[in-house]
């Protein structure tokens, strides 16, 4: 069974994860993790829970943040609609409504769960540093630190570039049946409905001007693999081909793909930067 993360907001307990209005598989969302960036906001560990806490008011104000910061840029707006659309939903609550996002899942599957739970203490420092960047209209930089986000458990499906996304993307998709709905996913998580999801999907266009016209529409399918992003490829590969019994099927310098009991994935090399670097042969 999958760990997974869970947003819940009040008169439910953060523990409540039957109340759960969202869900992702494994990782924190990140509109999640930007509405969690607030100075208010708590990450509360215990024996038998982890979770985050803060205010609909408070969540609603970090994310207004980002959004205005990010807006000037075209690329941004079209990848990082999802954000928007998560905010419209959320302030459907009342602003003292209290929002919870328990990630105990996560935290007791994890192999190295005390050093997670420092770097998720850093988790609002790292998307205020990042938003800082956004709003001086140093947009290179932006990505550089999102990407330091996805350490250790929150997902950031952008890299900077349409092209590298779509790439990225297409290995990574389980329960959706595109590149933009996989970011969306991503972005926003699971609801009951689906309302939110497709909504957020409609917000994403990936593809545009010349880029649609010369880049098709993947041939994917559910059952295409998953990408895991590395600083490190030779002890990821020898964690994964030497500790674990994965087989290797192919390897350039900077990817790996496995088979894992019949699944594919690859595992991807991240820059100094927490960049994805180009494919090299």
């Amino acid at each position: 069974m999958l760990s997974r993360a869970y947003l819940i907001l009040s008169p439910a307990t953060p523990n409540d994860i039957g109340a759960a209005v969202l869900n992702q598989r494994q990782t924190i969302p990140l509109a999640w993790a930007f509405a969690l960036a607030s100075p208010n906001t708590s990450l509360n560990v215990a024996e038998d829970h982890v979770y985050f806490s803060t205010t609909v008011g408070d969540a609603l104000g970090v994310l207004d943040r980002g959004i205005a910061a990010w807006s000037y840029n075209s690329y941004f707006r079209d990848t990082l609609g999802p954000v928007g659309v998560f905010r419209d939903w959320l302030a459907a609550y009342p602003t003292d409504a209290r929002m919870y996002v328990n990630i105990t899942d996560l935290i007791k599957r994890s192999p190295n769960a005390k050093q997670d739970i420092e770097e998720l203490r850093r988790m609002a420092e790292k998307v205020n540093i990042a938003f800082e960047e956004a709003e001086v209209k140093h947009f290179t930089n932006f990505v550089q630190e999102l990407r330091k986000l996805s350490y250790p458990l929150v997902t950031v499906p952008i890299t900077g570039d349409r092209e590298v996304d779509i790439e990225i993307l297409s290995f990574e998709i389980r329960d959706t049946d595109s590149v933009e709905a996989e970011m969306a996913l991503q972005i926003v998580g699971a609801d009951r409905t689906g309302e939110l999801l497709e909504k957020a999907t409609a917000s994403i266009n990936l593809r545009k001007g010349k880029l649609a016209a010369t880049i098709p529409q993947p041939a994917l399918t559910k059952t295409a693999g998953l990408a895991l992003f590395t600083s490190h490829l030779d002890e990821a590969r020898q964690l994964l081909v030497e500790e674990l019994g994965c087989t290797l099927l192919r390897e350039t310098k900077n990817r790996l793909v496995l088979n894992a009991h019949g699944r594919e994935f690859v595992v991807v090399k991240l820059d100094e930067d927490h960049a994805v670097k180009p494919e090299e042969e």
